[in-house]
């Protein structure tokens, strides 16, 4: 990763942001009702090497986990983002990225 990188929130976006997305992505997250990524197969486990180093564990090989990065549903959020539950994600106020964008307002179905 590149170092001094933010959410939009303006806090940091490392190692232990990366590696938490992608254990709830490739494992999903019961308790708020996230479900396990269907882009992202035989997903094991994230582990932090340093602030800007994350390695991947899988159970068996994975050649679709690349591609299945750079799908819109594997964009990165903030941790305040991943502690919400699924419910709280329809919001799109709620959801804070990568990047100098937020959504400062949203009427369904009509404009964001």
């Amino acid at each position: 990763l590149r170092p001094g990188v933010t959410f939009s929130d303006g806090t940091p976006l490392d190692a232990n942001a990366v590696a938490k997305n992608f254990d709830t992505y490739g494992l999903g997250n019961k308790e708020k009702r996230l479900p396990v990524s269907e882009v992202i197969n035989n997903y094991q486990r994230s582990e932090v090497v340093d602030p800007l180093t994350v390695k991947f564990h899988f159970t068996r090989s994975s050649p679709g986990f690349l591609q299945g990065t750079a799908t819109i549903g594997s964009g990165l959020i903030s941790l305040s983002t991943l502690n919400r539950s699924y419910d709280e994600l329809g919001d799109a106020r709620h959801i804070i990225g990568s990047g100098p964008f937020v959504v400062s307002g949203e009427t369904l179905g009509r404009e964001v």
